[in-house]
Formats: structure tokens, C-alpha cells, sequence
């Protein structure tokens, strides 16, 4: 795969980080489409793999196809960083970090 990948309309993207280095791709799409189109896709892609998740629960893991459901959480992952660029990459990493030391406090408890 390379480093770089150019769009259809000329944009290069970094194709091998994430989050990525350069959000102009996403950023461009924010603000052509809108805040609201994409809470409404980030919706509908969570829906999409919900409906996934269902899925691969029924199937036998052996026979079950889980190209689709990484797909449907590529695009989730997308969906929720162009979120994040909408309502503040550093307010988002603030509140992970809150909730990744809650959880080391939670396991914490559990091993002793």
C-alpha cells in the first residue's frame, strides 16, 4: 500500500495512519455536505454495523465472511473522526483519556 493515495478529485490522503495526519479529505467533506448530513450518516453507518454485528453473531465464525464487517467498521471509524473534527479532536482525546484511566481503575479493582 503506499503512503499516499490521491482522490478521484486530487486530494492526497496518508493511507497508512489513523487518525490521520491530514484531515483535509474529511474536512472538505464536512463542510461541503454539512453538520447535520453527517450526524446523519455517522447514524446510518452505525446502524449499518449494528446490522453486522448481528450477523457474524449468527454465523459459525469459521464460515463467516468478516470482510463485511470490517468494512462496516472502516466506515464507522470514518464517520466518527469526521465527528470528532466537527466537535474538537482535543475535547474527544480529553474525554477518552478520562474514560481509558476510569477503566485501568476499574480492571485495577477486579486483579486484586
Amino acid at each position: 500500500m503506499a503512503d499516499k493515495v490521491m482522490t478521484p478529485g486530487g486530494i492526497f490522503i496518508n493511507s497508512r495512519s489513523w487518525p490521520h495526519e491530514d484531515d483535509t479529505l474529511l474536512t472538505v467533506t464536512n463542510e461541503m455536505f454539512g453538520i447535520v448530513s453527517q450526524y446523519e450518516m455517522a447514524v446510518e453507518e452505525m446502524a449499518e454495523l449494528i446490522v453486522e454485528i448481528q450477523h457474524a453473531k449468527r454465523e459459525v465464525l469459521d464460515t463467516y465472511d468478516k470482510s463485511h464487517l470490517i468494512e462496516e467498521v472502516a466506515d464507522v471509524v470514518l464517520s466518527v473522526h469526521q465527528l470528532s473534527l466537527i466537535l474538537g479532536i482535543k475535547e474527544i482525546n480529553k474525554e477518552i483519556d478520562r474514560k481509558l484511566i476510569r477503566l485501568g481503575k476499574r480492571i485495577e479493582k477486579k486483579i486484586i
